[in-house]
């Protein structure tokens, strides 16, 4: 463990958080009971809440595991390929499944086509699927894969 720097000024202790490079008072500190040097957390009150704000945030979140999976994918397609396969055949067949096996047909036969813009936000990208109502399994909304996930939290309502 890497100790923490501290300075005396005016006769009181200060240490050096973390986060903000700041030399504080302990009390401008959480206490930690494992840090048997100081006593305190390693990060100041401010910077401690921020973290934790910026790491619970669901789609700072989303957009973390979207950067992991794209460099997993890059560097290692073929253990990604074997997790979604197995995945895969682990899944239960669900409506969702049939509607999209439906919805694949008719893509390979010609009846739909794929647009390259996102019917959402209008930008040329790389687009998917989304059903609004899986009881109509040719009726799809255009979306890019942004704009596809932030809908599908809508649609469950988080």
């Amino acid at each position: 463990m890497r100790v923490k720097k501290n300075v005396i000024r005016d006769g009181v202790q200060l240490w050096e958080c973390t986060g903000c490079k700041q030399f504080l008072p302990a009390e401008a500190f959480y206490p930690h009971k494992d840090n048997r040097i100081s006593g305190i957390t390693a990060r100041c009150k401010s910077c401690h809440t921020q973290q934790n704000i910026k790491t619970r945030d669901p789609d700072n979140a989303r957009r973390v595991n979207r950067e992991y999976m794209r460099r997993l994918r890059q560097t290692n397609p073929e253990k990604v390929r074997l997790r979604e396969k197995l995945a895969a055949r682990n899944r239960p067949k669900t409506e969702k499944m049939k509607v999209r096996e439906v919805f694949n047909h008719a893509m390979v036969s010609g009846k739909i086509i794929k647009p390259s813009n996102c019917s959402q936000c209008g930008k040329l990208r790389k687009v998917t699927a989304h059903h609004d109502d899986y009881s109509k399994p040719l009726e799809v909304r255009w979306l890019c894969y942004e704009c596809h996930g932030r809908q599908t939290v809508i649609d469950r309502g988080h």
